[in-house]
């Protein structure tokens, strides 16, 4: 099974639960395949803010033992949240398929285990603090083992744009002005030079810093004339070095 096939099997496995995530298929392909590049088949992974589960499942499938952390999916209330029935469902499917998702804070996990990999996928952009997150992140990873961190980047093509037309690069104010410390948005977005940088600081040895293009020119999600302006930006983007939309990072815990 490669990866795609691999990722389409989580994504049926976990339906219809990962249906509102469909239009992320192409984005959670490309990370996979930068993830599966670089860390060896039969690592154990933390996966941290795990979700649901598709990335899990389809490590899973392809060789890896993977355990996951998230708390919002096992909250009410938020826009992740699964309700109560649809834990039980999701659970047999994390069974049935050799996955383990934990309702913990990585701030809080305490765990004796050490992991080959940590990874976190559009994870640190929702912390309030990165050194205290990649710190909680590095104390569960073994000596010489690998952190992979995937953030979106705050300098893409139309973050660029709209801060050239006088708007803001940040797209939360309502939620952050209204909600203060229970803000569950994006804190902060990196450029992949302040990524790297943050990592460095971290005392990790960087072995890849990118900045890419994960999304689809259309991804199903956006409509009409929205998707075609999106489209527009992304082929330009691949044109103007460090503006794609994502920005990736596999690192050496020395």
């Amino acid at each position: 099974m490669n990866i795609k096939e691999a990722l389409e099997y989580s994504y049926n496995e976990l339906s219809p639960y990962s249906d509102r995530q469909r239009w992320e298929f192409r984005n959670n392909l490309k990370n996979l395949e930068f993830f599966v590049k670089y860390v060896p088949v039969g690592s154990t992974v933390l996966d941290v803010g795990c979700g649901i589960g598709i990335s899990m499942i389809t490590l899973s499938k392809l060789g890896y033992k993977v355990i996951g952390l998230d708390k919002y999916i096992f909250q009410p209330n938020n826009y992740l949240s699964v309700k109560e029935n649809g834990l039980e469902s999701l659970s047999k499917v994390w069974q049935k398929n050799n996955v383990s998702i934990l309702n913990e804070d990585i701030f809080n996990f305490v765990n004796t285990t050490k992991y080959d990999c940590v990874m976190n996928i559009a994870v640190l952009e929702h912390q309030k603090s990165p050194k205290k997150f990649i710190d909680s992140c590095l104390r569960n990873l073994k000596q010489g083992g690998l952190f992979f961190c995937i953030v979106p980047n705050m300098v893409d093509l139309l973050n660029r744009c709209r801060v050239m037309c006088g708007r803001s690069a940040c797209r939360d104010l309502k939620p952050f002005f209204d909600e203060g410390d229970n803000f569950v948005g994006h804190w902060r977005e990196y450029t992949i030079k302040e990524l790297a940088q943050m990592a460095e600081w971290s005392g990790l040895e960087i072995i890849k810093a990118q900045n890419s293009r994960t999304s689809p020119l259309f991804n199903g999600k956006d409509k009409f004339p929205r998707n075609i302006m999106l489209a527009i930006f992304r082929l330009l983007a691949d044109l103007v070095p460090g503006s794609r939309d994502t920005n990736t990072l596999i690192a050496r815990y020395k």
